[in-house]
């Protein structure tokens, strides 16, 4: 049953378009999400280690230092900590002392009670650290260094914060410029997709898949259907196709699908196509057990020789196709000649009809009927050859057509011929060839042209 909904085939142009383009947008994106993972990593890390730079900087700060030993440390801390708190763009920059108790903060409400987070690792380790943690500020990536006095002894600790919240804005905004980028090279992408999509729809002659598989089986079957021996060859002397008939006449000849030419001569012949771009018709060749006509044609793609197509046809059909065409033109003739008598004949009734002399009319016509009827009976009876019995009836019409009598014994006749000798009628009547067949009375001949 037919199909009465026809399939939706998307065209080859489309289909390179959307692939190429799907390439190219999944590249973008798995590279955009690794590089949006990096760079939040790298940013916190930098940021972290801004941060331990800006906590490093307060806690060598010697009028911070020195603060501790005042009466009231905050009074002198906290203006110190808030300059270096907006000249470095950090979210917080406190001040604490070994018992965790803050002597600045960017709110004033907080200095004087304890610090959010612990302090325990500094202290204890006498080290400095980065974390991400959270305190009275929130979710923050945090740097904590250790102050020492003059003498080493660890007296507070700085502690520098950036607030995730400020940290993911800056991510973002970054994130906005790779997605910039990553629309830019996308739709850059999409033109060359479609550049190159139709490049090769333009290489392929803008077929699209089914019409080249159609044409490529098209070509095979055609090949395939030829008489003659078809063999195709590269640039590399390489046979790239041969179809059925050159298979069964050049098997013994090592010529086969994938291996090079051997034959000295025809690789003449190749490199002389591949030189002139011209082909070469109808030269013959001997390969063995018998002789080719061959014809070679340049394959041309652009005006470049990319290979040639050799044609083999045997000497053999050649001379059996030029007796077939011999015998058909004798035959033409004969019936061109015969025809001519029947017309002259016809003419001479309608003259005898026309003078209204009916009875030589009417005798003409029955001598015409019986001896054209008798003819046809002693060579149907006499001569077993067809082909003979047609010539010889071709002759009596030609000889009467030239108002010569040819006459045959009625004695005689014609059992067979001898095939290797007889080509076609055309040959005289007097040949030495048919004596040794034609049996005749021993009175006379069996042809007798007076």
């Amino acid at each position: 049953m037919a199909n009465l909904f026809p399939v939706f085939r998307m065209r080859l142009l489309t289909q390179m378009v959307i692939l190429i383009s799907a390439v190219v947008f999944a590249s973008m994106a798995l590279s955009g999400a690794m590089f949006s993972i990096m760079l939040d990593d790298i940013l916190k890390k930098y940021i972290g280690q801004q941060a331990m730079t800006v906590a490093k900087l307060a806690a060598m700060n010697e009028r911070i230092t020195r603060a501790f030993e005042l009466p009231n440390p905050p009074a002198v801390i906290q203006p110190l900590a808030e300059q270096i708190r907006t000249e470095s763009g950090a979210s917080y920059v406190v001040i604490g002392n070994k018992d965790g108790i803050r002597y600045s903060h960017y709110d004033p409400q907080q200095i004087g009670q304890l610090m959010g987070t612990s302090n325990e690792p500094v202290f204890q380790n006498e080290m400095s650290v980065i974390y991400e943690g959270v305190g009275v500020s929130g979710p923050a990536i945090k740097a904590k260094v250790p102050i020492r006095n003059r003498e080493g002894t660890v007296i507070g600790v700085s502690s520098v914060g950036f607030l995730l919240d400020e940290v993911d804005d800056r991510i973002n905004e970054y994130k906005a410029e790779i997605r910039k980028l990553a629309f830019i090279i996308l739709s850059v992408g999409l033109i060359f997709a479609y550049l190159i999509a139709r490049r090769v729809k333009k290489l392929i002659l803008g077929l699209e898949p089914q019409e080249i598989s159609f044409l490529y089986k098209e070509r095979e079957a055609t090949l395939e259907s030829i008489r003659d021996a078809i063999v195709a060859v590269d640039m590399k002397e390489r046979i790239v196709t041969m179809n059925r008939r050159a298979r069964e006449l050049l098997r013994d000849h090592s010529l086969e699908t994938g291996r090079k030419l051997r034959h000295p001569q025809l690789r003449e012949m190749m490199r002389t196509a591949a030189l002139t771009g011209q082909g070469r018709s109808n030269r013959r060749m001997f390969l063995h057990p018998q002789v080719f006509a061959i014809h070679v044609e340049p394959i041309l793609q652009d005006n470049v020789v990319k290979g040639a197509v050799f044609t083999f046809l045997p000497e053999s059909e050649i001379e059996q196709l030029t007796d077939e065409f011999s015998k058909i033109k004798v035959f033409s003739e004969n019936m061109r000649a015969q025809n001519h008598e029947y017309l002259n004949k016809l003419n001479t009734i309608y003259g005898l009809l026309s003078l209204k002399d009916y009875d030589k009319a009417l005798e003409i016509i029955s001598d015409e009927v019986r001896e054209r009827q008798d003819m046809i009976a002693f060579l149907m009876t006499s001569v077993k050859d067809t082909l003979i019995a047609a010539c010889l009836l071709g002759k009596i019409s030609r000889s009467k057509e030239l108002k010569v009598n040819l006459e045959i014994d009625p004695d005689s006749h014609l059992t067979y011929a001898p095939r290797n000798r007889i080509r076609s009628c055309s040959l005289p009547f007097s040949a030495t060839s048919w004596t040794t067949a034609w049996k005749r009375p021993a009175a006379g001949r069996g042809l007798k042209p007076e």
